[in-house]
């Protein structure tokens, strides 16, 4: 394939245009400047572009509803996964498309979570203590991922996950106030 250097929006914009007249299955584009916000600007147009004729665009997140069909497709899990998977969700009370599932990483290494503890061993084991600035600024987050959750389907559970067991083990113990005085508890595996 050809390497253009022009603007991310209108290189991306270009490409996708390419694309949809391609009968090629698979694809792949590179980015010259792979900054963390070309490469998410990137994402969002390419998912925007994606999805937009399947349903509602939703600002630039036009893809969850499809997100389900989208995994069921391309992955099924190993009969000892399977029963895993079955024996967790029975025991949370969890029933198939009757929970919001919102999952955290709270080890990746961004920005402000950097500054906050530094970038070495942020997403190992043991290498970011769930205390003081770090928790404050990761419950912020985690808050408002549970709220987003609530407001997709307010009469649905909400499922909580995370790379960091102190931070999951938090979320499931209290509760969130997703706005109007109604809170919500969270539900998820303590490790």
């Amino acid at each position: 394939r050809e390497k253009i250097k022009t603007p991310l929006v209108p290189c991306v914009e270009n490409q996708i245009k390419k694309l949809n007249n391609d009968e090629d299955k698979y694809v792949s584009l590179d980015l010259v400047a792979h900054s963390i916000d070309n490469i998410n600007n990137g994402n969002m147009l390419v998912q925007r572009h994606s999805y937009e004729s399947f349903m509602p665009n939703v600002g630039y997140w036009t893809y969850p509803d499809m997100m389900t069909n989208i995994f069921r497709v391309m992955f099924e899990p190993i009969p000892t996964l399977a029963k895993r998977i079955n024996e967790t969700m029975t025991s949370l009370g969890l029933v198939e498309n009757e929970y919001v599932s919102v999952h955290v990483r709270a080890r990746y290494p961004s920005g402000h979570l950097v500054k906050l503890h530094g970038n070495n061993g942020l997403d190992k084991v043991g290498g970011m203590k769930f205390e003081g600035e770090v928790k404050n600024y990761l419950g912020w987050i985690m808050k408002n991922a549970i709220r987003c959750g609530a407001l997709l389907a307010p009469d649905l559970k909400v499922f909580f996950v995370s790379d960091h067991n102190e931070a999951s083990n938090y979320m499931t113990s209290n509760d969130v106030d997703i706005g109007n005085g109604t809170m919500v508890r969270p539900i998820g595996v303590h490790r």
